[in-house]
């Protein structure tokens, strides 16, 4: 797991917030080719995260790094506790959840799915990929009670593009899906975050500079024609 950093070099302890911890192994992704030590913690990360990936038994990815009753009852005297599990506070929302944490893993499913999409890019071979916890994440995303709580969320399809992220991960992960299926949530988030009028995608965006530059996540798709 990685740690946080203060400006000043502190360490801050394990970040125990797990799309930070998966998209920040995505970006790093790309160092891999320049550096043997980020591979090696790369497909460390990789290898142990089912363990650290919690889920509800629908597929929806857990808000916060995993911890396991036994590691508590082995930590919580400790100080290395305190780093891990967060302390009581954390530990109790990590299995009792509130209605504003649930809302943050249904907003935030699909940034863990990019972040997992440039992890299978850069390691297409790891056993990770292959686990039923993987396809029980990527199939939540394509059912009607995910698409439903989604789209009552206010950032669903924008600040988060839910499209995008989707869309991409449908077409790393599953190499028979019909192509109908991530095009669908490519064209919904441009119907539901693009400006056609002044061709940018910052229709409804909190920061609409930020959200216009995320255009560039559906870059390293395959082209096809919108319809509608």
């Amino acid at each position: 797991m990685w740690s946080r950093l203060e400006v000043d070099g502190r360490d801050l302890g394990i970040d125990r917030t797990l799309n930070h911890q998966i998209f920040f192994a995505g970006a790093a992704a790309s160092l891999r080719d320049y550096s043997k030590h980020v591979d090696e913690d790369l497909s460390r990360f990789i290898a142990k995260l089912p363990n650290r990936m919690g889920t509800y038994p629908s597929g929806l990815i857990k808000h916060h790094v995993w911890t396991t009753p036994s590691e508590l009852s082995s930590l919580v005297s400790s100080r290395t506790y305190r780093t891990l599990a967060g302390g009581v506070p954390l530990y109790l929302r990590n299995y009792v959840p509130s209605n504003r944490i649930r809302d943050k893993e249904i907003a935030y499913h699909s940034f863990n799915l990019y972040g997992l999409s440039m992890l299978k890019k850069a390691y297409p071979n790891a056993s990770t990929w292959e686990t039923d916890l993987i396809e029980d994440v990527v199939s939540y995303a394509t059912t009607a009670d995910y698409l439903d709580a989604v789209s009552s969320l206010e950032r669903g399809f924008n600040n988060i593009l839910t499209g995008f992220h989707v869309g991409l991960c449908l077409w790393t992960f599953w190499e028979d899906v019909d192509a109908e299926d991530w095009q669908w949530w490519v064209t919904e988030q441009l119907r539901r975050g693009y400006d056609f009028d002044a061709n940018r995608l910052d229709a409804g965006a909190a920061d609409p500079t930020l959200q216009a530059s995320k255009i560039f996540i559906i870059a390293s798709l395959p082209d096809f024609e919108l319809s509608g």
